[in-house]
């Protein structure tokens, strides 16, 4: 038997679900899975947010030229950054923390990250640091072949069978679960940790 750690391999994700956040703060570290191929029509390029209309889905568009998800472009030829910043503005501008965090997301999505994989980081980083988050990130390089971890728990979106704490949100009278964390973010801000 070896005397090696657990260690819970997650998947990056496009502003990841709230429940994702959840899963993160209950371990010391976790490893980001690199050694994965891209799958089309997942949350790695996708999210939802809360609008006036309902519920919108907002997809980064990538080039799918590269397999690796490590390697996969984003394609910046579409106005895609334009759209999404107009969306999560259109939706949260009247939240109450709106201006205060907004600013932080928009920074990454103007630096025009080249990678799928290092924007999503980049925003998970941010995020983990938003919500004031211990947990200590590490980026998975060939887990199969490191004796250090005896047992790798691969966490996926799907696993997480915890829903959502209901809390105050721009629309609709009753609470719609499944969105982005920063439907969380802009709505509670400093106490949006006490949700997950």
């Amino acid at each position: 038997m070896s005397n090696g750690v657990e260690m819970p391999i997650f998947q990056l994700h496009y502003l990841p679900l709230i429940p994702t956040f959840s899963l993160i703060q209950s371990y010391d570290s976790i490893l980001i899975h690199t050694d994965e191929n891209y799958q089309k029509q997942t949350l790695r390029n996708r999210t939802s947010i809360l609008t006036a209309n309902g519920v919108l889905e907002l997809t980064i568009p990538v080039k799918h030229d590269q397999k690796k998800i490590t390697d996969v472009k984003i394609d910046y030829d579409q106005s895609w950054v334009k759209n999404h910043l107009k969306s999560i503005e259109s939706a949260y501008k009247h939240s109450p923390f709106f201006e205060y965090y907004f600013p932080h997301f928009q920074e990454i999505y103007l630096r025009k990250i080249p990678l799928l994989f290092t924007f999503n980081l980049e925003q998970l980083k941010l995020i983990i640091k938003v919500l004031k988050i211990s947990t200590n990130l590490q980026c998975e390089l060939n887990t199969a072949e490191n004796p250090k971890f005896s047992r790798i728990i691969y966490i996926t979106q799907h696993s997480s069978v915890k829903t959502s704490i209901p809390y105050r949100q721009v629309f609709g009278s009753s609470f719609i679960p499944g969105l982005s964390i920063i439907d969380l973010i802009f709505n509670m801000g400093p106490d949006s940790k006490q949700y997950l």
